[in-house]
């Protein structure tokens, strides 16, 4: 859950951002641009140490259990391996619509609104599958807590 708060925190920081990038202000240091860039790095910083103690959990998940547990705490660490290829494919494509969409003017708002939007439709993309998974890994866990003891 912490992963998922860690992940919704980067576009709310990019949104916060694209309400502080006017090209007609870029000669002031603008407060709202240098917190939202300080909000985003902490954000990838506690989403990159999330996503290691998940994906480390998930694989000894995966190792110890069985059956639906397995099958979860497999689909757990897929997706924070899938997450970063995503986070690639997405920042990537959003960073060229970006640039297109504010043509040469370089308007920070409109690029941090395209890839604010990108991450956000991404992120609950990914978020999806790390909760399923751990349900099943939780329910695997009732159902069996008393086979093993």
């Amino acid at each position: 859950m912490l992963a998922v708060i860690a992940r919704l925190a980067t576009p709310i920081f990019m949104f916060m951002m694209a309400a502080n990038g006017n090209p007609a202000d870029m000669e002031e240091i603008s407060v709202g641009m240098g917190l939202g860039s300080i909000g985003t790095l902490l954000a990838w910083i506690a989403n990159l140490i999330f996503s290691i103690g998940l994906l480390v959990v998930s694989i000894i998940a995966a190792i110890q259990f069985s059956g639906r547990g397995r099958t979860g705490a497999i689909i757990v660490g897929a997706t924070v391996i899938v997450s970063v290829i995503l986070y690639w494919i997405v920042s990537f494509i959003a960073g060229f619509l970006g640039g297109a969409i504010a043509g040469d003017a370089y308007d920070m708002g409109t690029i941090y609104t395209v890839g604010g939007i990108a991450e956000l439709l991404r992120v609950i993309v990914v978020a999806a599958a790390p909760l399923v998974g751990s349900y099943m890994v939780m329910a695997w866990g009732r159902k069996n807590e008393g086979a093993k003891a």
